[in-house]
């Protein structure tokens, strides 16, 4: 009983010495916090200039000493970051607005989702962009329905955010919408409302479509939009009750037509004339679609650059959306200011903590897009856990990691795509050694 009740006495000493201990070092840990804080918040405050009104006067006969300002000259390097230039737009997305009349053109749309469509997407998959045609009558079946109120209203709206445009046009002019259905979108579209009154005659959809999507943004459709026009005598053999679908009968509607067909011209776009097989304009357009997204989404040399793009445009689309509307936080841009300071030599990691909601990835995003330029030859990595179904692997941030510092620095060893839990801390030193040693 008496070793027992030594041991208990010991061990109860033991573990006192060892909270005093512990209580001691807290206090420690919490001045040095403190002091560290202090430093900080001093090298920002004279790094922006927001001194103490007593010192102010010393130090406005000191020249302006910005820790930037060393790197002022220094040629901004970029490529292959997250929200630069060099990544391109983040929404990689083909989308073909596809016009017709109703009943004429329903064979070349038909070859089009057999035919073309599946070859687009797949060009398009190899590059790692989405593709989506946009044909507004796929589903619809039958004339009453084309002509329905929701089809002017949802043309306006698909075409809006369409970037390649394909119009088909024979020997009809097409559907006009009625006054009560133009009354109605003039509403919230205050240039269909002058578009109307300009014009002298009722318009049709196609005109009103072409006038918005190539006429008002006539640079942006060079090489981007595609006129096919069948011969007008394509329907002279047909019976009596389908011609009125191939032949405008109505003199006005021919007229109009012709104009029409007229400006499309005019426009030295890429238009194919007289064609009487349909498979032969859908192979045409095929052509026209395949050869402008090769111009406009050429191959990555590395296949597996793919991917690594396709992410990087993930985390540009959402580090520019925290980008709208943001209110900074001055004390926060200052703290993070400090600790760039080239000059102080900080070896140690800044992190930044918040609960979710509270702001971290806003201000990551704008931090980076309003101050990359003090560090300019730096490799600025943003990475927004949760943005891919991948990104919250740890792997899978230590792989885009290293990606990063491959493409920036020119390193040609291939980088690891599997290794054990263990060995993943010490790839990444090794490359960020290789990237310390490199200019």
């Amino acid at each position: 009983a008496k070793v027992r009740l030594a041991k208990a006495e010991a061990a109860a000493a033991d573990r006192k010495l060892r909270e005093e201990q512990a209580r001691e070092d807290a206090v420690e840990d919490e001045e040095r916090l403190r002091l560290e804080t202090e430093r900080i918040l001093r090298e920002a405050e004279r790094a922006s200039g927001a001194v103490p009104d007593e010192e102010e006067e010393e130090l406005r006969s000191e020249p302006t000493n910005f820790w930037w300002l060393a790197h002022a000259n220094h040629k901004p390097n970029d490529a292959g970051e997250v929200g630069s230039e060099s990544v391109g737009k983040p929404n990689r997305h083909v989308r073909v607005y596809l016009h017709t009349t109703f009943k004429e053109f329903q064979e070349e749309r038909r070859d089009l989702g057999r035919h073309a469509y599946p070859e687009l997407l797949h060009l398009c998959f190899e590059r790692g962009v989405a593709f989506s045609p946009i044909d507004l009558f796929w589903q619809t079946r039958d004339l009453s329905e084309a002509t329905e109120p929701e089809q002017l209203h949802y043309s306006l709206e698909e075409v809006e955010h369409c970037n390649y445009i394909l119009f088909w046009f024979g020997g009809c002019y097409g559907w006009s919408p009625p006054s009560d259905q133009f009354n109605l979108e003039t509403k919230n579209r205050a240039w269909l409302s002058d578009l109307r009154g300009e014009a002298s005659y009722t318009i049709s959809l196609g005109e009103l479509l072409f006038e918005r999507a190539v006429l008002s943004r006539i640079e942006d459709a060079q090489g981007r939009s595609f006129f096919y026009f069948r011969d007008e005598t394509y329907g002279d053999g047909f019976e009596e009750q389908i011609q009125k679908y191939f032949i405008e009968k109505d003199e006005e509607a021919k007229e109009k037509l012709g104009a029409l067909k007229e400006k499309m011209r005019q426009t030295h776009m890429q238009v194919l004339e007289d064609y009487m097989e349909p498979m032969s304009s859908v192979r045409q357009a095929f052509e026209d679609l395949q050869e402008a997204i090769h111009r406009d989404f050429p191959v990555p040399d590395n296949p597996q650059a793919i991917d690594t793009m396709r992410e990087r445009h993930a985390h540009t689309a959402l580090a520019q959306s925290r980008r709208g509307l943001y209110l900074p936080v001055e004390e926060w841009i200052m703290r993070v200011h400090a600790h760039l300071d080239t000059r102080a030599h900080v070896s140690h990691p800044l992190v930044i903590v918040a609960p979710p909601g509270g702001g971290k990835t806003a201000f990551v995003s704008n931090y980076v897009s309003t101050y990359r330029h003090f560090l300019p030859q730096a490799l600025w990595h943003q990475f927004f856990v949760g943005c891919t179904s991948e990104s919250t692997n740890y792997q899978r941030v230590c792989v885009v990691l290293m990606q990063a510092i491959r493409d920036r620095f020119g390193i040609d060893d291939p980088v690891p795509k599997r290794c054990k839990a263990g060995e993943w801390q010490r790839e990444l030193l090794i490359w960020m050694s290789m990237a310390a040693t490199r200019e």
